[in-house]
């Protein structure tokens, strides 16, 4: 089968989301597919011969059906927040993890493991004292007032570090604007503590970048009850984690991490493990062997389909 996977412009320096995902599918379904990598622009050039798109989440107008299977695999709401906005793309196949979106579209495949980073052992060793690293995203659906205050705020009394673009886009712009955020969040947190994107090549000795890592999902992944991608991205690489608390992450991350309403909760809980070393090495070996299994049973998945 020839199947060509639509995704965002490659990065081959930087941990990338979508562009990083791609790669991956395509080194395990080489063995049994011919795969070409192609962004949204350059979708048309591609279409002859193949018999199967995959979209990693990119909104496509799909103008030739052709005699090509069309499916998409949805991790955020960047297709939109309902069954009817997300349908109105007219894919013949839908991969979700969100048990909400699998229930209210028909031609959905649930799988609960969504796609996840695989990255090249690095020689490098990091020296660092940063306590709390936050792998941020740019996405601005995750800065909001709320977030910043229960998930960033109450990390900036430690030695911390955010990895991940800058407040420069048109849309984060337009949050500011639409007043959801306030300057003194945007210049303490994003201009002060931003240390840029995280390089690929250290992706898999992130862990000791910081002693704990920080995460959060977006309103949306919340009401839809998705998990973003970086919690793998940190999990694979043996990071001990505090997030957000939901009962999907609960049944599936278990005790390998930590979770928090936010707020004093999270201050407290930050703490109490920064006090103890010995936890957090603990929950670093359940990490690195938890994510080592949904990384397997992931790409077994995949395969398998």
């Amino acid at each position: 089968m020839n199947i060509l996977i639509v995704s965002f412009p490659s990065s081959t320096s930087y941990i990338g989301g979508e562009e990083q995902i791609a790669k991956n599918l395509k080194k395990y379904l080489e063995p049994f597919h011919n795969v070409i990598i192609s962004s949204r622009e350059d979708l048309e050039l591609h279409l002859d011969d193949i018999d199967f798109v995959l979209s990693l989440n990119i909104p496509i107008k799909i103008i030739r059906k052709k005699n090509i299977i069309w499916a998409t695999w949805i991790f955020n709401t960047n297709l939109g927040s309902t069954a009817k906005e997300i349908t109105n793309y007219n894919f013949d196949i839908y991969f979700t993890n969100s048990e909400i979106i699998h229930s209210q579209i028909k031609d959905s495949i649930y799988l609960e493991i969504p796609p996840s980073d695989d990255y090249l052992p690095s020689t490098r060793k990091i020296d660092s004292n940063t306590e709390i690293l936050y792998l941020g995203n740019y996405n601005p659906e995750y800065k909001t007032v709320d977030k910043i205050n229960h998930y960033l705020i109450p990390c900036l009394k430690y030695n911390f570090s955010i990895f991940g673009y800058k407040w420069k886009t048109i849309e984060q712009q337009e949050i500011y604007n639409q007043g959801r955020l306030s300057h003194e969040h945007i210049t303490n947190i994003y201009n002060n503590f931003s240390r840029g994107l995280y390089p690929l090549i250290d992706c898999d000795i992130i862990s000791q970048q910081s002693k704990l890592a920080i995460n959060f999902h977006s309103p949306d992944q919340m009401t839809l009850d998705m998990i973003n991608n970086r919690m793998y991205d940190l999990l694979l690489n043996g990071c001990f984690i505090i997030t957000d608390d939901t009962l999907k992450q609960r049944r599936i991350f278990g005790d390998a991490i930590e979770y928090s309403s936010g707020g004093n909760d999270l201050n407290e809980k930050i703490s109490y493990y920064l006090s103890n070393p010995h936890l957090i090495n603990e929950k670093k070996e359940k990490a690195k062997i938890l994510g080592k299994e949904i990384y397997d049973k992931n790409n077994y998945q995949i395969v398998s389909r």
